[in-house]
């Protein structure tokens, strides 16, 4: 249990309101270096303006019991972390970013579980309560398979910026399209989705690990995108260059420029070529 004053809540996995420690999101197992210094984005406080805050060694937040705390150190945080060796591995392996990941000896069921954990201890409360379905998942070992509302995604994030966006929605013209909580930081990022869909087709699912046996050990090869965290936005993966193009695109539109996507694209290519 992590020393210091005593902070007493809501328990983000199994509800009760006790005494909370800090939770390391990731555990700290998983981490590339404990020592890399990241720049996380959360929620709303980032979405409004603020800036990115720094952490050492992943964030934490007091946010579980120690009961909690201590089942998910037991049964997943080891698989976990076996999991997320082999994404270092695979960073570190050639200069550039992989597209594949090759990962060997996996009980899927318990790294899902403890990226589902994850998913909730980032976001508030009221996020367990109105998904209880997540929180049982969680808390049995056996428990197996997800209602067709949620999806889980993932995908290599390969830089220094993480994001942590708890649960948000993404509208587009008006429309709701997705309802997600995003998880990033080297070497994975992860999204859980629910009642919606992710246009972007370059992560990768992985809802069936909830399928495996809790034991049940696997092999497993399967495309991997490598995505940019630059932005505080959920489910934004643009790189610097797309992100320059849609600020000179929104300026092009409001100036009334008739033809503001390849004004923006053709400055910059201008800008690139010096």
């Amino acid at each position: 249990m992590a020393r210091g004053k005593e902070v007493t809540g809501q328990c983000r996995l199994c509800g009760f309101v006790r005494p909370l420690t800090k939770e390391h999101i990731p555990p700290q197992s998983a981490l590339v270096s404990r020592n890399l210094r990241l720049w996380v984005y959360r929620g709303d406080a980032a979405l409004d303006g603020g800036p990115a805050k720094q952490y050492q060694g992943g964030f934490s937040e007091r946010v579980l019991c120690e009961e909690c705390n201590n089942f998910c150190g037991r049964e997943y945080v080891n698989d976990f972390a076996d999991w997320s060796r082999w994404g270092i591995r695979m960073l570190r392996r050639t200069s550039r970013p992989p597209d594949t990941l090759h990962a060997e000896n996996i009980r899927p069921l318990r790294v899902i579980k403890q990226i589902v954990a994850m998913m909730l201890a980032s976001s508030p409360a009221y996020f367990g309560e109105a998904h209880p379905e997540l929180r049982r998942f969680v808390l049995a070992i056996d428990a197996r398979g997800l209602s067709p509302r949620y999806r889980v995604y993932t995908y290599f994030s390969p830089g220094l910026t993480g994001r942590s966006t708890g649960p948000t929605k993404v509208w587009e013209h008006d429309s709701l399209l997705a309802q997600s909580v995003e998880i990033a930081q080297p070497p994975f990022g992860y999204v859980l989705l629910f009642d919606g869909l992710i246009r972007d087709r370059r992560p990768t699912e992985i809802t069936w690990f909830a399928r495996c046996a809790a034991d049940e050990t696997r092999d497993i090869t399967m495309p991997l995108a490598a995505l940019p965290v630059l932005e505080a936005f959920p489910l934004d993966w643009r790189n610097q260059r797309e992100m320059r193009t849609t600020v000179l695109e929104n300026l092009y539109t409001e100036a009334g420029h008739p033809q503001p996507r390849e004004a923006a694209e053709a400055y910059v290519a201008t800008e690139e070529r010096g």
